[in-house]
């Protein structure tokens, strides 16, 4: 018997797939554009519900992630 995917699992790899070219586009340079004191700024975005059914996911994930940066 063939199992059935649901459309949350199907929408989940498309955006981790996504993800993984966006970054994989990003492209370095090959000068250097970190500042003179060194310090690089880098920006990064979460894709998650923070309303709805699922909130309670998406609120964890985000919060887990401004921990993970702090």
């Amino acid at each position: 018997m063939r199992r059935h995917t649901s459309g949350f699992s199907r929408a989940l790899v498309i955006v981790a797939a996504m993800g993984v070219v966006l970054a994989a586009c990003g492209g370095g340079s090959s000068k250097s554009s970190s500042s003179s004191s060194g310090k690089t700024t880098v920006a990064f975005a979460f894709v998650g519900p923070l309303t709805g059914a699922n909130a309670n996911l998406g609120i964890n994930s985000r919060n887990g992630a401004a921990v993970a940066v702090k």
